[in-house]
């Protein structure tokens, strides 16, 4: 019998967080309110892959690379490398790093073009995408199904 607990619409929490660890928060924090108007249930990798290359890559080409590329790395952040789901996967702290900055305000830096809001949200949508797939994946390795917060029923 699977449990079905509620995921948090992805705080971020600074520093690495194990498998585990994610899935405890999720327990323990059960539902929050979230920034979208109708949460849905996390999706499959297959789609937050997709998104990615059809979407996020071309913005962070457009918008991030000129600093976080191979040659100039800023802030020790290669963007250029992360080609593909695989590459995605790799090293999840740089989502996690990525979406600190952007949720505070500290990408890009004053010195660079400014992000449209539209790519900074589509960027942050995609992050927390990506972060509750993976407690997903990792919740059903376990037997737990992650769904996300239905909101208050009256």
């Amino acid at each position: 019998m699977q449990r079905r607990i509620f995921a948090p619409e992805s705080p971020h929490v600074p520093g690495m967080l194990s498998a585990a660890s994610i899935v405890v928060l999720a327990w323990l924090v059960g539902p929050q309110f979230s920034p979208r108007a109708a949460a849905a249930d996390p999706l499959p990798f297959a789609v937050v892959s997709g998104t990615y290359t059809k979407t996020i890559r071309p913005l962070l080409t457009r918008y991030c690379l000129k600093c976080h590329n191979p040659n100039k790395h800023e802030g020790d952040l290669n963007l250029e490398r992360i080609r593909s789901l695989t590459d995605i996967r790799r090293d999840p702290g740089v989502w996690e790093k990525v979406l600190f900055m952007l949720v505070n305000g500290e990408m890009p830096p004053a010195d660079s073009d400014p992000l449209p809001a539209a790519a900074d949200r589509q960027v942050q949508s995609w992050v927390r995408d990506y972060q509750n797939a993976g407690v997903a994946r990792i919740g059903s390795r376990l037997g737990i199904q992650i769904v996300s917060d239905p909101g208050l029923n009256l």
